[in-house]
């Protein structure tokens, strides 16, 4: 499932010199945002973000692209936001503010998205909240999740695991997800840029209209899978 939401990328807060810049392609069978369908069908796609961080707050981007030989079914969804970490031990609360324009493609307009939300990450699980509105589909709502990091493997090669349940309440829908992302971390030399990744997600969603213009379709008990390869510098 090639999912698009609140962005996270490796930078220590308040660290001016440090940055990081990816790009991204791979295969997914459905394309979701905030808990709905926005393709129908499997597809390639591409991607980039960025992590800056400033002295006070960090600085991040990302787009997805989805190209199709009917340039009228392509769409991309664009993210620009600013996020903090607040520390106190093993435990920091992290707040994000973003804006996104998505550019749906097909019979979807296209709609401007803000989005704000929060984290506490501690040693056991990060849940999180985030609001969002959409100010052209008209759609309201907020996400509650909760995610766990682990990690395999020795120095020169480990795994990254993260399982993740969320549960979506816009203003005609209902959704739920829970899904497990799974990445390969190689640290020896010319390698250690790449990163392939696989994310397999179970997704249910419960649109209240019988005709509705915010999504491809209903998702309903459908399994996504995502698989690419990523480079980071």
């Amino acid at each position: 499932m090639l999912s698009v939401g609140l962005c996270s990328l490796s930078a220590e807060d308040g660290d001016a010199s440090k940055y990081t810049i990816s790009l991204e392609a791979g295969y997914t069978s459905q394309v979701v945002v905030n808990g709905v369908a926005k393709h129908g069908d499997g597809v390639p796609y591409m991607g980039f973000g960025f992590n800056k961080p400033l002295s006070l707050v960090n600085v991040y981007g990302s787009a997805k692209l989805v190209p199709e030989p009917d340039g009228d079914a392509s769409q991309s969804h664009w993210t620009i936001g600013l996020s903090k970490e607040l520390a106190v031990g093993d435990w920091s609360l992290e707040v994000a503010a973003e804006a996104s324009r998505h550019q749906h493609g097909v019979w979807i307009p296209d709609s401007t998205e803000l989005a704000a939300g929060v984290a506490l990450v501690n040693p056991w699980v990060t849940p999180y909240v985030k609001a969002v509105t959409d100010l052209d589909l008209e759609q309201d709502g907020y996400v509650l999740g909760v995610k766990k990091d682990f990690s395999l493997g020795g120095d020169s090669l480990s795994l990254s695991i993260t399982p993740v349940v969320e549960w979506y309440k816009f203003t005609d829908y209902d959704s739920f997800l829970a899904g497990v992302d799974v990445s390969a971390n190689v640290s020896n030399g010319f390698f250690s840029h790449f990163k392939p990744f696989a994310a397999v997600s179970y997704v249910d969603s419960n649109i209240d209209l019988a005709d509705f213009n915010f999504a491809s379709e209903e998702i309903d008990g459908d399994v996504t899978v995502t698989t690419g390869l990523m480079y980071s510098f």
